[in-house]
Protein backbone atom coordinates (compact mmCIF):
# COMPACT_ATOMS: atom_id res chain seq x y z
CA UNK A 1 0.00 0.00 0.00
CA UNK A 2 1.54 2.95 -1.04
CA UNK A 3 1.44 6.22 1.44
CA UNK A 4 -0.95 9.09 1.12
CA UNK A 5 -0.02 11.84 -1.38
CA UNK A 6 0.60 15.05 0.33
CA UNK A 7 -1.88 17.72 -0.22
CA UNK A 8 -0.78 20.65 -1.75
CA UNK A 9 -3.38 23.30 -2.51
CA UNK A 10 -6.09 24.35 -0.15
CA UNK A 11 -8.25 22.79 -1.57
CA UNK A 12 -6.71 19.43 -1.62
CA UNK A 13 -6.05 20.00 2.42
CA UNK A 14 -9.35 20.26 2.60
CA UNK A 15 -10.77 17.37 0.74
CA UNK A 16 -8.41 15.38 2.51
CA UNK A 17 -9.23 16.58 6.17
CA UNK A 18 -12.81 15.72 5.07
CA UNK A 19 -11.99 12.19 3.29
CA UNK A 20 -10.33 11.19 6.81
CA UNK A 21 -12.76 12.78 9.15
CA UNK A 22 -13.79 10.86 12.15
CA UNK A 23 -16.93 11.25 11.22
CA UNK A 24 -18.39 7.27 12.42
CA UNK A 25 -20.08 8.38 15.95
CA UNK A 26 -21.75 11.00 13.30
CA UNK A 27 -26.23 11.11 13.83
CA UNK A 28 -27.63 9.73 10.34
CA UNK A 29 -29.23 12.38 9.49
CA UNK A 30 -26.69 14.76 11.21
CA UNK A 31 -26.19 17.61 7.76
CA UNK A 32 -22.36 16.40 6.16
CA UNK A 33 -19.74 18.36 4.25
CA UNK A 34 -19.15 18.86 1.11
CA UNK A 35 -15.95 18.59 -1.03
CA UNK A 36 -14.81 21.25 -2.59
CA UNK A 37 -15.53 20.55 -5.84
CA UNK A 38 -18.77 21.41 -5.27
CA UNK A 39 -18.93 24.43 -3.86
CA UNK A 40 -19.41 27.95 -5.16
CA UNK A 41 -16.47 29.15 -7.11
CA UNK A 42 -16.41 32.70 -4.46
CA UNK A 43 -15.95 30.45 -1.37
CA UNK A 44 -12.88 28.51 -3.04
CA UNK A 45 -11.13 31.49 -3.39
CA UNK A 46 -12.17 32.77 0.47
CA UNK A 47 -10.77 29.62 1.51
CA UNK A 48 -7.24 30.21 -0.34
CA UNK A 49 -7.23 34.08 0.85
CA UNK A 50 -7.84 32.55 4.40
CA UNK A 51 -4.77 30.53 4.10
CA UNK A 52 -2.59 33.49 3.01
CA UNK A 53 -4.00 35.64 5.98
CA UNK A 54 -3.29 33.07 8.47
CA UNK A 55 0.00 32.26 7.22
CA UNK A 56 0.91 35.97 6.89
CA UNK A 57 -0.46 36.41 10.41
CA UNK A 58 2.13 34.04 11.77
CA UNK A 59 0.01 30.83 12.04
CA UNK A 60 1.90 27.53 11.79
CA UNK A 61 1.82 25.23 8.75
CA UNK A 62 0.49 22.35 10.77
CA UNK A 63 -2.44 24.04 12.46
CA UNK A 64 -3.47 25.78 9.80
CA UNK A 65 -3.62 22.25 7.56
CA UNK A 66 -5.60 20.49 10.65
CA UNK A 67 -7.68 22.87 12.10
CA UNK A 68 -7.93 26.31 10.25
CA UNK A 69 -8.33 25.11 6.98
CA UNK A 70 -10.95 22.47 7.76
CA UNK A 71 -12.89 24.49 10.42
CA UNK A 72 -13.46 27.03 7.65
CA UNK A 73 -14.24 24.76 4.76
CA UNK A 74 -16.96 23.28 7.26
CA UNK A 75 -18.24 26.92 7.67
CA UNK A 76 -18.27 27.39 3.89
CA UNK A 77 -19.25 23.82 2.59
CA UNK A 78 -22.18 23.54 5.54
CA UNK A 79 -23.99 26.57 4.39
CA UNK A 80 -23.66 27.29 0.53
CA UNK A 81 -23.63 30.51 0.14
CA UNK A 82 -21.38 33.20 -0.59
CA UNK A 83 -18.57 34.17 1.86
CA UNK A 84 -20.01 37.65 1.52
CA UNK A 85 -23.37 36.52 2.80
CA UNK A 86 -23.06 34.57 5.74
CA UNK A 87 -24.56 35.78 8.83
CA UNK A 88 -21.55 35.46 10.78
CA UNK A 89 -23.72 34.66 14.31
CA UNK A 90 -26.37 32.16 13.03
CA UNK A 91 -24.54 30.42 9.63
CA UNK A 92 -21.00 29.88 11.49
CA UNK A 93 -22.68 28.07 14.10
CA UNK A 94 -23.57 25.41 12.54
CA UNK A 95 -20.21 24.23 11.71
CA UNK A 96 -20.10 23.84 15.61
CA UNK A 97 -23.18 21.95 15.44
CA UNK A 98 -21.24 19.27 13.30
CA UNK A 99 -18.45 19.51 15.47
CA UNK A 100 -20.69 18.62 18.69
CA UNK A 101 -22.01 16.16 16.72
CA UNK A 102 -19.12 14.23 15.77
CA UNK A 103 -18.41 13.64 20.06
CA UNK A 104 -14.51 14.06 20.06
CA UNK A 105 -12.71 15.15 23.22
CA UNK A 106 -13.83 18.54 24.76
CA UNK A 107 -10.07 20.31 23.99
CA UNK A 108 -10.63 19.38 20.40
CA UNK A 109 -14.10 20.97 19.93
CA UNK A 110 -12.43 23.89 21.89
CA UNK A 111 -9.99 24.52 19.72
CA UNK A 112 -12.93 24.21 16.50
CA UNK A 113 -14.63 26.60 18.68
CA UNK A 114 -11.37 28.85 18.52
CA UNK A 115 -10.71 28.45 15.41
CA UNK A 116 -14.41 29.01 13.74
CA UNK A 117 -13.53 32.70 16.07
CA UNK A 118 -10.81 33.45 14.03
CA UNK A 119 -12.23 32.55 10.70
CA UNK A 120 -15.03 35.26 12.07
CA UNK A 121 -12.35 37.29 12.18
CA UNK A 122 -11.06 37.68 9.13
CA UNK A 123 -14.59 37.72 7.36
CA UNK A 124 -15.20 41.05 9.32
CA UNK A 125 -11.60 42.06 8.21
CA UNK A 126 -12.69 41.51 4.38
CA UNK A 127 -15.86 43.40 4.92
CA UNK A 128 -14.20 45.90 6.33
CA UNK A 129 -15.84 45.82 9.67
CA UNK A 130 -12.72 45.35 11.74
CA UNK A 131 -9.58 47.38 12.35
CA UNK A 132 -6.90 45.07 11.90
CA UNK A 133 -4.12 47.82 11.51
CA UNK A 134 -0.51 47.27 13.79
CA UNK A 135 0.88 50.42 15.54
CA UNK A 136 3.89 51.38 14.14
CA UNK A 137 6.94 50.75 16.64
CA UNK A 138 10.51 52.73 16.14
CA UNK A 139 12.68 49.64 17.60
CA UNK A 140 15.81 51.61 16.61
CA UNK A 141 16.20 53.25 20.16
CA UNK A 142 15.37 49.92 21.92
CA UNK A 143 17.55 47.56 19.78
CA UNK A 144 20.77 49.75 19.42
CA UNK A 145 24.07 47.42 19.23
CA UNK A 146 22.13 44.09 18.66
CA UNK A 147 22.73 42.06 15.61
CA UNK A 148 20.52 42.65 12.53
CA UNK A 149 19.32 38.84 12.59
CA UNK A 150 17.97 39.19 15.81
CA UNK A 151 16.27 42.58 15.57
CA UNK A 152 14.69 40.69 12.63
CA UNK A 153 13.53 38.18 14.53
CA UNK A 154 12.17 40.17 17.71
CA UNK A 155 10.53 42.26 14.68
CA UNK A 156 8.96 38.84 13.77
CA UNK A 157 7.86 37.68 16.86
CA UNK A 158 5.96 40.69 17.86
CA UNK A 159 4.00 41.01 14.64
CA UNK A 160 2.88 37.55 15.35
CA UNK A 161 2.27 38.23 18.75
CA UNK A 162 0.55 41.46 17.88
CA UNK A 163 -2.23 40.34 15.88
CA UNK A 164 -4.02 38.48 18.16
CA UNK A 165 -3.53 41.89 20.62
CA UNK A 166 -6.78 43.49 21.96
CA UNK A 167 -7.03 47.67 20.30
CA UNK A 168 -6.64 49.27 23.55
CA UNK A 169 -3.09 47.34 23.81
CA UNK A 170 -1.27 47.90 20.70
CA UNK A 171 -1.13 51.36 22.09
Amino acid sequence: MSPVKAAVTTTEIYDQALKYARDFRLPPDAPQPKFTAEWLPENVDTLQRYRKWLSSGGNSEHVIRCLHIPMAGHILSLNNLPSSELDLEQDLEKAMHYIRAKQLSDSWTHNCYLAMLKFRRFLLNERGLLETQITPYDHTEHTQGLPEWLVTALLRYQHCKQANWRNARRH
